[in-house]
């Protein structure tokens, strides 16, 4: 059991949390340039010495809202996953659903989630191992969606696929993302996500 925490630090803990709650809305509206230590400190009413008395730098502080990120997509697309297996979906339907509630998510978060990509894109210090381990989560998930093709029964196999897969998919829902979907319509990329998945999904198929 950890002991309890004393007034200050009770104090500090809660002012953290209200600038981590405030810096989310403001990454939800604006993005990455809504992260400023001037504009975080006047809403939630403390010093900009106060930001970086709680956060070592904006770097950190937009990491654990990046981090909050990768737990809402995990959770959305674990969700996916365990339903498609426990309504009995074969394999590639089970990828179909995973790679579905993806775009969904992206398209519903899409200023949030090209401020994941800035940020990561444009930072070149090193990943603390906290915010490398959310990012493998995710990757993990892709992974297990593999177990029950009886090509990908490796470790070796699925990351392979795994990365092939992730590679395409993301690669086609960034770029629609990246336009804000005015280029073509979400179901155009829903349909070429889909021709994606298929096609890895029949390679998988094959008996080993």
């Amino acid at each position: 059991m950890q002991p309890a925490l004393t007034k200050k630090q009770q104090r500090q803990f809660d002012k953290r949390a209200q600038v981590i709650d405030v810096a989310v809305r403001a990454m939800n509206a604006k993005g990455l340039d809504g992260i400023h230590a001037r504009t975080l400190s006047a809403r939630v009413g403390i010093s900009v010495g106060t930001i970086y008395n709680l956060f070592s730098d904006l770097d950190e502080l937009t990491r654990i809202v990046n981090g909050q990120t990768y737990d809402e997509l995990l959770t959305e697309v674990s969700g996916a996953l365990s339903a498609a297996r426990g309504a009995g979906a074969p394999p590639r339907d089970q990828m179909l659903a995973l790679a579905d509630r993806y775009l969904n998510y992206v398209e519903a978060h899409q200023t949030r989630w090209l401020a994941v990509l800035a940020f990561n894109s444009q930072t070149t210090a090193d990943p603390p191992d906290w915010y490398r381990k959310k990012e493998l989560a995710l990757f993990k998930v892709i992974e297990d969606a593999l177990d029950a093709f009886p090509v990908a029964q490796t470790n070796e196999q699925r990351h392979t696929h795994a990365r092939a897969l992730w590679a395409s998919v993301h690669g086609i829902v960034t770029m629609a993302v990246t336009d804000g979907f005015l280029m073509q319509p979400i179901e155009n990329v829903r349909e070429q996500m889909q021709i994606i998945v298929s096609a890895v999904a029949a390679t998988l198929e094959q008996s080993p």
